[in-house]
């Protein structure tokens, strides 16, 4: 009796533990999760005044990444919501996919440069991101939060900048650009934030000493 009552304490710690973690990582049905993307998605076409048709769909996909469709869909993966923590972070998801939608409505040069040099226009992509989250009153640090802690430090390929160089290039925009942004307790103090302070020294010294040089030089750094 005693083995009997002992394996159903087990029992019941193992579904309250499992039912604690789903609370954590599910805190909403799926049709909360569209209607939640919806909101942060039109407010942030809304503040920028964005012209263009998009709309967003919440995906069951485990895909670390959002991604669009050339009829102007963003769609937001189950996957990168899981790393999700608060509205500016979603907000950063959203105003990334945004960003490389709008390609798809704004004539075959930005077509081509995205074909081209598929970089180069991640790299155009994630800067007016960043606009778009300032502009729609969401911290641009959100940014680099999300980025840091879904993705590892993806190497140089064809398509994709190397995941350190994309957040240097993301934090010097935000340094030049909107450097009170920086000063937000609330995500410079952000455990994910302080690990890209902490991990990307070399890169923030190789920007620290060009804008003590030549502060307003516009030749680009060479981040590792």
């Amino acid at each position: 009796m005693k083995k009997i009552f002992a394996s159903l304490v087990v029992l019941l710690a193992m579904m309250c533990s499992q039912n604690a973690f789903a609370a954590i990582v599910t805190p909403m049905a799926e049709g909360e999760f569209q209607e939640y993307i919806n909101k942060v998605g039109f407010k942030i076409l809304n503040k920028n005044e964005i012209e263009k048709h998009v709309v967003f769909r919440y995906s069951d996909s485990g895909a670390l990444h959002g991604f669009c469709t050339d009829d102007m869909v963003v769609y937001v993966p189950k996957g990168i919501i899981m790393n999700v923590e608060t509205e500016d972070e979603l907000a950063a998801i959203v105003a990334f996919q945004t960003a490389y939608c709008l390609k798809n409505g704004e004539g075959r040069n930005a077509q081509i440069l995205a074909k081209m040099s598929p970089k180069k226009y991640e790299e155009l992509a994630d800067k007016r991101a960043v606009d778009f989250l300032v502009k729609a009153d969401y911290s641009p640090l959100a940014a680099i939060i999300i980025i840091n802690k879904s993705f590892g430090d993806m190497k140089n390929d064809r398509l994709h900048q190397k995941t350190s160089v994309r957040l240097a290039n993301i934090y010097e925009y935000i340094v030049r650009k909107y450097p009170e942004k920086l000063n937000n307790p609330k995500f410079s103090m952000n455990i994910y934030y302080q690990n890209f302070l902490l991990t990307s020294r070399k890169n923030r010294e190789i920007l620290q000493n060009r804008l003590l040089s030549v502060p307003d030089s516009a030749e680009k750094l060479e981040y590792k």
